[in-house]
């Protein structure tokens, strides 16, 4: 039993590994882009910033400085393209710090990709955001 415990976390082990050589690689992407986001309220301290590689799609979002929602929500990253298409990129969760992290791809339709927001939403979410907007960036206003 505890050698399939440690079997389990060395699994855990190297998958947390292999993602975060993912990440590093897309952070070193000739074809990065950056978009900053901001909290939505004035004097709440929240941020989050994205990057995404235009060749391949893939997507890292941080953000911090969210408080932990009720059981039964979550944060929700959304993205929109070109004719205001409307994207989930996924299902955030803050740790007890506040602070999140999401890695995915995005579908090529996406592309450019005009703003960026984060919402609270009822679990699961739908295809189109319900909540609160929470953070907000748009292109040309990050780094």
């Amino acid at each position: 039993m505890q050698l399939d415990e440690q079997d389990g976390e060395l699994a855990e082990l190297e998958s947390r590994v292999e993602r975060a050589a993912e990440v590093s690689n897309l952070l070193s992407a000739r074809e990065l882009d950056v978009m900053d986001l901001a909290a939505s309220e004035p004097r709440v301290d929240a941020w989050g910033r994205a990057f995404w590689d235009r060749d391949d799609y893939r997507c890292y979002f941080r953000a911090h400085g969210l408080a932990p929602l009720a059981s039964g929500s979550s944060y929700v990253l959304w993205m929109i393209g070109p004719g205001d298409r409307v994207h989930a990129a996924g299902p955030l969760e803050p740790d007890l710090h506040g602070d999140l992290a999401l890695y995915t791809r995005l579908p090529r339709e996406l592309s450019p990709i005009a703003k960026s927001f984060v919402t609270a939403e009822a679990t699961p979410h739908g295809e189109r955001p319900t909540g609160p907007t929470l953070l907000l960036g748009e292109a040309g206003g990050g780094r």
